[in-house]
């Protein structure tokens, strides 16, 4: 009890903490002139915005892993062990993207109202610049979202395993179903706006043709998303299907494998959607091997910090002990398997970053892009269902080997991507206005989506407490004690989000 914060806080909260600190202190360098304070105003407006956020977590995280009681129930703690519940930082890293894609579609949908009604070519031009900045900010927020989520989900499960297989494998699993369909949707509508925006921008056409084959990806990972390994089928169906409720091929891709492979396909896409968009007008390039010493230190900075991304990950899964979870000694190969697998992406890094260095960038992004895409799409897709039957604890490690690989693979290309085309000559002015009105119900639509998908999440961190006030330690013994159905969810979630449309769009026409 004697400990300071910063000791009982665990890794990811000291984390999340400096770099809150970092970013209030590398602020203070933009208080250079009237428009650094005005970016500064905003730093501290979000820093303290998140604060808030936090603050309110706490309460939410603390009534699904209370921390600071003991056996009986009754709280002998302090309100700092309250607050620094195992959930508190999952939960708030979770919520913090979240929101900042939340954030960037609802200012994208009122671009799209003013582009819709603008009068002038100036007004349009204007919106229309907006709505690709905001699109922009949900992106950013959307690509590292999951990971999030399965950040959190996995130390839901950590904290009760209960809790845990309820969310995913029990009352909450067709939920988690609508919520694929929402977030899938996001995916595939924010791609849709990348796509049509090409059309603006001088020189785009030649990546056109990359479009039905992302298209097609995306689809296909979609669906596959949506895939419940479980249905809901009569008793007559059942008879039909063999005396099973699984679907005799389908049912594997509704198992984790299949699912956490494709929604890394679906990021990846994503990505690759934007470097196209960002790369549309650049014409000849300046070689990096020109351009000073500038790239060679920041390419070899950012390729130690993925080195150590991955490698570090590579190592601790070479030394892990089946015994850690509750495995036979003979396990310990399908942990060096992936744990190789790691290496070699971290051997994909360093050629990535040679080849970039001997002006040979755009090979070396479709190299580490390809070694990433093979690694967390098809080899441990796949793998992933081999351990599921050998070693199924260590599925969770294979996820988290998922994520590393991909994390490291958008810094480090984005990294190679600004070198490659910096200072490029331009292939003409990017046209701004000249987008269709189908982009903007696009962007009216990512609003609404997200919308309805923050009501929805908010609905499972709540409902997984079931009849619990305080998961474990009180419980709600009254009559009319229930979780609502997904039917009675998506009453509630629905009318919440017409009204705050309605709400939004009444106060955006100045009538309240």
């Amino acid at each position: 009890m004697g400990m300071g914060i910063g000791h009982r806080l665990h890794g990811d909260g000291r984390a999340f903490i400096t770099v809150m600190i970092l970013t209030l202190g590398g602020g203070l360098f933009l208080l250079k002139d009237r428009k650094g304070v005005h970016l500064y105003m905003g730093i501290l407006l979000n820093i303290f915005g998140t604060l808030i956020m936090m603050l309110a977590n706490s309460w939410v995280s603390f009534m699904m892993s209370p921390s600071g009681v003991d056996q009986k129930g009754a709280f002998i703690g302090t309100a700092i062990d309250a607050l620094l519940n195992p959930l508190w930082i999952p939960l708030a890293m979770h919520r913090m993207m979240g929101n900042i894609a939340f954030g960037g579609f609802i200012a994208g949908a009122y671009a799209a109202v003013k582009f819709i009604g603008a009068k002038t070519d100036e007004e349009r031009a204007h919106y229309d610049w907006m709505g690709y900045i905001s699109n922009f900010v949900g992106i950013a927020g959307l690509l590292p979202l999951p990971f999030a989520g399965y950040y959190f989900g996995r130390e839901v499960y950590s904290n009760s395993a209960v809790m845990g297989n309820n969310m995913m494998g029990g009352d909450f699993s067709w939920t988690f179903i609508m919520q694929a369909m929402l977030v899938g949707s996001l995916f595939l509508i924010s791609n849709y706006y990348l796509w049509s925006g090409m059309g603006r921008i001088p020189g785009a056409e030649r990546y056109r043709g990359y479009i039905k084959f992302l298209l097609a990806i995306i689809v296909i990972s979609f669906a596959i998303w949506l895939t419940p390994h479980n249905l809901p089928l009569t008793g007559e169906e059942v008879g039909q299907m063999g005396g099973s409720q699984y679907h005799p091929t389908l049912k594997y891709l509704g198992l984790m494998p299949a699912k956490n492979a494709v929604v890394n396909f679906i990021i990846l896409s994503t990505f690759f959607s934007f470097l196209l968009y960002k790369r549309g007008n650049k014409g000849k390039t300046i070689p990096v091997s020109q351009q000073g010493r500038t790239p060679k230190i920041v390419l070899s900075i950012i390729g130690l910090l993925c080195l150590w991304l991955v490698g570090q990950y590579a190592v601790y899964l070479y030394g892990l002990d089946p015994k850690e979870l509750d495995l036979p000694p003979d396990r310990a190969g399908y942990f060096r398997t992936v744990g190789t697998l790691l290496f070699i992406n971290c051997a994909a890094i360093i050629i990535a970053i040679a080849l970039t260095l001997k002006d040979k960038g755009i090979i070396a992004q479709y190299l580490y892009i390809g070694v990433t895409g093979f690694n967390v799409t098809l080899f441990l897709g796949v793998y992933g269902f081999v351990v599921m039957e050998k070693a199924s604890p260590f599925l969770r490690n294979i996820a988290v080997s998922q994520f590393t690989q991909l994390i490291s693979c958008l810094i480090l290309v984005t990294t190679i991507d600004s070198f490659l085309f910096k200072n490029a000559e331009s292939m003409g002015e990017m046209k701004w206005g000249k987008m269709s009105i189908r982009s903007q119900y696009a962007l009216l639509v990512l609003c609404i989506v997200i919308t309805l998908n923050m009501g929805l999440m908010g609905f499972i961190r709540s409902g997984l407490r079931t009849d619990w006030h305080i998961y474990g330690v009180l419980k709600d013994a009254s009559e009319w004690a229930y979780t609502p159905s997904n039917y009675t969810m998506t009453q509630m979630v629905g009318s919440a989000a017409i009204v705050f449309l309605v709400t939004g769009d009444l106060l955006l026409r100045g009538r309240i």
